[in-house]
């Protein structure tokens, strides 16, 4: 069974952030998905005021993967009462793109809405 699980301990959190070489600070989160008791992926972000923003995720390669895990970020973000969405790995640009998650490259902001959604990128 998969779950998505965000890492509730300080320190937890902080080793997934190095492990990955990314910056660590207050309002940081990893959101870690499970088959099982092996761990498959992992999502990196804050919340800033009110907005959350993606800092990466891996892998990028499983695109149905990398929508569960954002959909999930989102609707506890959504929960939490934010309403906007930005990312920060120019990177994963084309990944939001073909599921429909990016709304605008200039001001790097994601469609936190699109948890209300199919998946109609997904299917490709």
């Amino acid at each position: 069974m998969i779950k998505v699980v965000q890492l509730d301990s300080y320190e937890e959190t902080k080793i997934a952030f190095n492990s990955k070489g990314i910056e660590f600070g207050p309002f940081h989160f990893c959101s870690a998905v499970f088959d099982g008791e092996e761990k498959i992926g992992e999502c990196f972000y804050k919340y800033d005021n009110d907005c959350v923003i993606i800092k990466d995720i891996f892998p990028k390669g499983d695109l149905l993967l990398v929508d569960g895990i954002l959909r999930s970020v989102f609707f506890v973000a959504s929960n939490r009462g934010i309403e906007n969405a930005f990312y920060e790995n120019a990177e994963l640009e084309p990944i939001y793109e073909k599921l429909g998650f990016l709304l605008d490259k200039d001001s790097k902001s994601l469609k936190l809405k699109k948890i209300f959604e199919a998946c109609s990128g997904c299917k490709n």
